[in-house]
């Protein structure tokens, strides 16, 4: 359990999918989220080099957004820091990207 201010954070196995980690493949992880959330903050998902995803980190919405923002960072070994808003309107997740 890791503590950061008045918060505790506890990741579980099933939130980061190490166990199917291999060269090349990049850990996308959520580092914070507000208001309701499909994942919670520690949750991980496992983009490896062919493409493929292991986990997730919603249900569905920006999965394949993180898994290409993923191979970019693979590609030129640059983190990549995103962050997604959800209009309730409309309910859709509009992605906004900063490296």
């Amino acid at each position: 359990m890791a503590r950061g201010g008045d918060m505790a954070l506890t990741v579980t196995q099933s939130d980061l999918p190490l166990d199917h980690w291999q060269p090349g493949a990049v850990l996308a992880l959520i580092t914070g989220t507000e208001g309701p959330a499909y994942r919670r903050a520690g949750a991980g998902m496992l983009v490896l080099p062919d493409g493929a995803r292991v986990g997730h980190l919603s249900a569905g919405c920006i999965d394949r957004d993180v898994a290409l923002h993923a191979a970019t960072a693979a590609r030129t070994g640059l983190v990549r820091h995103l962050r997604y808003v959800r209009i309730w309107r409309w309910t859709i997740c509009l992605g906004f990207h900063a490296a």
